[in-house]
């Protein structure tokens, strides 16, 4: 029952014509929702999902970031080696590591003590054998036991508790060195504005492999033209598609064009994909 209810909720939500009425069913759907607790199997992924959490509801209704899910789907091969950084929950690098099947391997890194506890339930649940993950920052620079607190939970109510973990600041160029790292295929990054300084930390992998990078872009990340970690993968000759309309983005200048002037509460962003040389997998 519970089933059928979500797909008509889904169909509703998506089709209805009038938004405020979309709103309503999708503010009530999440009120239903509340507080309940689902060991869910979803695209062959089995997840612990609590209901009361945003990202939890749109794996649940199979929403959650859907134009980066079909990318992977689409790109992802047998044999591949993946770099989730920021893998919250582990919604994408689940996703990852059945595609990459044991042949390959996927690195996840999550530095919050939510998250990781929530990531490391859902990869014993799966028999995928070719995870790795990683409780550390990626940085520019190695630090231990650093305070932070990341954002990693968005209650269904709009409360967002603040939450504060120690841990280590890791250069992702040492990691891949200490890990004699020899392949690199896809890189999905998305945390929340540190953008900048794990990219900073990783120019000398990012140019030896020249992987594909899947991204969230947003407006805070042109506040300092120093700091904007697009460029630099433009300067190593990355060029950038938008991934809900496949079209390219001819500058760093015309994607900033689509964002806000200003988002101080990051809340609008755009998902992306760089590669060097030609249109990745028909983009074009």
């Amino acid at each position: 029952m519970n089933r059928y209810l979500i797909v008509v909720g889904t169909w509703l939500w998506r089709y209805l014509p009038v938004r405020r009425i979309r709103q309503g069913v999708w503010y009530s759907f999440l009120w239903w929702m509340r507080g309940k607790r689902k060991i869910e199997t979803i695209d062959g992924i089995t997840y612990d999902l609590d209901l009361s959490e945003m990202i939890d509801v749109c794996i649940y209704v199979r929403r959650f970031e859907k134009d980066v899910a079909d990318f992977i789907d689409a790109t992802c091969k047998k044999g591949f080696v993946v770099l989730d950084i920021g893998a919250n929950i582990g919604a994408h690098c689940l996703r990852f590591a059945r595609l990459a099947n044991k042949e390959g391997a996927v690195y996840a890194f999550e530095p919050t003590d939510y998250a990781y506890a929530k990531l490391q339930k859902n990869i014993a649940l799966n028999n995928f054998g070719n995870i790795q993950s990683y409780r550390v920052a990626l940085a520019n620079q190695n630090l231990t036991q650093q305070n932070i607190s990341y954002r990693s939970s968005w209650k269904s109510d709009g409360s967002h508790p603040e939450t504060c973990s120690v841990v280590d600041f890791v250069r992702l160029d040492d990691w891949a060195d200490k890990n004699l790292i020899e392949r690199l295929d896809i890189i999905k990054i998305d945390v929340d504005g540190n953008e900048f300084s794990v990219m900073d930390g990783s120019r000398r992998l990012i140019g030896k492999f020249k992987s594909l990078v899947i991204a969230e872009v947003g407006a805070w990340h042109f506040e300092d033209p120093k700091c904007n970690p697009w460029s630099i993968l433009a300067e190593i000759g990355y060029r950038f598609w938008d991934l809900q309309s496949n079209q390219e983005y001819s500058s760093l200048e015309e994607m900033r064009a689509v964002l806000p002037r200003k988002d101080e509460e990051m809340g609008f962003s755009i998902n992306i994909v760089a590669k060097t040389g030609n249109s990745p997998w028909g983009l074009e």
